[in-house]
């Protein structure tokens, strides 16, 4: 039981330590509009996978349009991975609220 315990709390350490660098506006934008294309619980997990690449490329073209700056993608070591997991739980939470919320919806509305 303890090692369970352990591996739980080094999973929660893992994902809080990425979750500073989240821009909140863009991925409920980005999470809003994948929870509401989401046709079946299968294509939530390819959906946040999608919402994933959708958010670093944002992450690389949002200083290029409003500054002005060379178009640079990001390094993919140790800590680029460690984001790109950490983005992935979320928008695979959210997206997961998000088409829960509207089958509940759905079947009410018949």
């Amino acid at each position: 039981m303890d090692a369970i315990t352990h591996l739980w709390d080094e999973f929660w350490a893992f994902f809080h330590e990425g979750l500073p660098h989240l821009n909140l506006i863009q991925g409920l934008v980005i999470a809003l509009l994948g929870g509401l294309m989401a046709s079946s619980l299968g294509s939530v997990f390819v959906i946040a996978l999608l919402a994933v690449v959708i958010h670093v490329l944002a992450d690389a073209l949002i200083p290029v349009v409003m500054n002005h700056a060379a178009f640079t993608l990001p390094s993919l070591d140790h800590a680029f991975w460690h984001y790109a997991l950490t983005l992935y739980v979320a928008y695979l939470i959210v997206i997961m609220a998000i088409f829960a919320i509207k089958s509940v919806f759905a079947a009410v509305r018949g």
